[in-house]
């Protein structure tokens, strides 16, 4: 399951990003940037529906390396998934390379004391975002302290555990 928006939120810094590395894997800003947006039409067959201009949306450079994707989602935008694809060239004369996220926008809900604060809800949001994009193939383990007990977990548990409980 993607990181899910509601209908009118403006994303910014921490929702839809990118963090580029040199091969040594210190942060560095690319040559070029850009990104494309497109919402996914189940089908089917299923289809990308671009939203916008292609690949010529400028991101928001936060830092060294760091890119965002500001982006208001209109109150009228279709529910389900969407696709950004970021095209950068780490220097001009390297290849152009892609990488694709997703995120969807689903109905407005409201959570009726599920026992986290506003505060817990947002850390374990952006806790479902880091697991997505830097652990893509999900065979990561990690340990975890669950209340004094060091247990050991893949990425693909915890980001499914974590999915489950909000």
């Amino acid at each position: 399951m993607p990181v899910c928006f509601n209908r009118g939120a403006t994303l910014g810094r921490g929702d839809v990003y990118i963090k580029i590395t040199n091969a040594q894997g210190a942060p560095t800003d690319p040559s070029s940037i850009s990104f494309s947006l497109a919402y996914v039409d189940p089908g089917p067959p299923e289809t990308e529906v671009p939203i916008g201009p292609p690949f010529d949306r400028e991101p928001v450079r936060a830092g060294v390396g760091e890119y965002y994707a500001a982006i208001l989602l209109p109150e009228t935008a279709p529910l389900g998934d969407y696709r950004v694809r970021w095209t950068f060239k780490e220097c001009e004369d390297f290849p152009e390379q892609t990488i694709v996220q997703v995120f969807g926008i689903v109905q407005e809900t409201t959570i009726l004391n599920d026992g986290y604060s506003d505060v817990q809800r947002e850390c374990i949001r952006r806790l479902r975002v880091l697991l997505r994009d830097n652990c893509i193939g999900e065979e990561e383990i990690i340990e975890v302290n669950a209340s004094g007990t060091l247990i050991k977990v893949s990425i693909g548990e915890l980001y499914e555990l974590v999915g489950k409980n909000i």
